[in-house]
Order: structure tokens, then C-alpha cells, then sequence
């Protein structure tokens, strides 16, 4: 189900986005189950824009290549994932272009002018 509220990131796509940190199970497909959960709070589904709860994460995209290299290279690094196929290479969203970054490993829980790095 989507987002009735426009400051919540819709959890709809073609194919589901997801953390690229290793062992994280962040992903669209969990936020549209949060999204159908009851909040007792205010007697609704998390989705109904009556409700106000911020969700549980947040999915960030990598810098680009062609806006910030050097940032989106800081980015591969700090979350130290590898190709499958080859333990020695780091491994690249460029061909993975659905994943993202959560907001559980950012300290603001989002980049910021202070901490824009995982």
C-alpha cells in the first residue's frame, strides 16, 4: 500500500530497493509491511495520513559518479561490501542501481552537511 502522507518515501517501485550494507534487511518491500501495520497511537495503519509516525527507516541513493566521485567512492568503502564473484573487488552500485544506503547507519539517520557518510 503507499504512502497517503507526501513527506514519507513511497515503497512502491518495479523492483525492490534494499540496503547494500551486508546483513541489513532494510528494503521496500519492509517498509509497505510497516506501512500496513496498526498504530495504536492514532488508531490507524502507519499509511493513513492521519498518522504521523515517522518510519521505521529511511533509503538513501549512492552519490553519482558524474555529481560527487569521491563521495560515492567513500561510500563503497565505509560500507566494505564485495563483489560475489570476486572477493577482491569492491563492490559497485552502478550495477546493482535499486540499492540503497538505510538510514540505521548514518548518525543523523540521514547524510548531512556534518556526517554525509554511512
Amino acid at each position: 500500500m503507499a504512502s497517503n502522507n507526501n513527506s514519507r518515501p513511497s515503497s512502491k517501485c518495479s523492483r525492490s530497493r534494499t540496503c547494500a550494507v551486508v546483513g541489513r534487511k532494510s528494503s521496500d518491500y519492509r517498509f509497505s509491511k510497516w506501512e500496513d501495520e496498526w498504530c495504536d497511537l492514532h488508531q490507524t495503519t502507519y499509511s493513513n495520513s492521519v498518522c504521523t509516525c515517522l518510519p521505521p527507516f529511511q533509503l538513501f541513493t549512492f552519490p553519482t559518479e558524474r555529481e560527487n566521485p569521491e563521495a560515492r567512492m567513500i561510500w563503497r568503502e565505509l560500507i566494505n561490501r564485495r563483489e560475489p564473484s570476486n572477493k577482491n573487488l569492491l563492490w559497485s552500485p552502478s550495477r546493482h542501481k535499486q540499492s540503497r544506503v538505510c538510514s540505521v547507519h548514518f548518525p543523523d539517520g540521514m547524510p548531512t552537511k556534518t556526517n554525509p557518510h554511512p
